[in-house]
């Protein structure tokens, strides 16, 4: 299997996770809270994560010396941002509406961040393309709002 492939594989995965993780989340916090659903989330990510770095190895764990501080606090933070989003979003719009919009802004920040090679991100430049799909990405999300 070619290295795009096992990306493009793992990105759709991504998405279907990503999915199941809103209402899922909104579940948890009808009863704990947006930010306790946050909490559960990242408790039991770690332990999941814990379980498989154990199975499969700490060689990796050895350079978190290297990483800066602010993408180990930014990467929690962002995530309780994203499950608070869910939890609050969900029951209140919807999934489908809740995903149209998240996505929409979360490709907004992808082009930005990319075309100013943010984050230790490669320059890739916004183009008249990447405008427009993402002009698209927010109409759509209009329309999905609307009943």
């Amino acid at each position: 299997m070619s290295m795009l492939t096992f990306a493009v594989i793992a990105a759709l995965c991504g998405g279907i996770a990503v999915a199941f993780q809103g209402p899922l989340s909104s579940l948890v916090g009808k009863e704990v809270g947006a930010l306790g659903s946050g909490f559960v989330l990242h408790a039991s990510g770690a332990v999941i994560a814990g379980v498989m770095i154990m199975l499969t190895g700490w060689r990796a764990m050895a350079n978190l010396n290297h990483v800066p501080w602010y993408a180990l606090i930014g990467t929690g933070a962002t995530g309780v941002i994203v499950i608070a989003a869910f939890s609050l979003s969900v029951p209140r719009i919807g999934m489908t509406a809740t995903a149209s919009l998240i996505i929409a802004s979360q490709m907004l920040a992808a082009v930005l961040l990319d075309h100013f090679a943010l984050i230790g991100l490669a320059h890739h430049p916004i183009t008249w393309l990447r405008a427009a799909g993402i002009a698209l990405l927010f109409a759509g999300a209009w329309l999905v709002l609307q009943n």
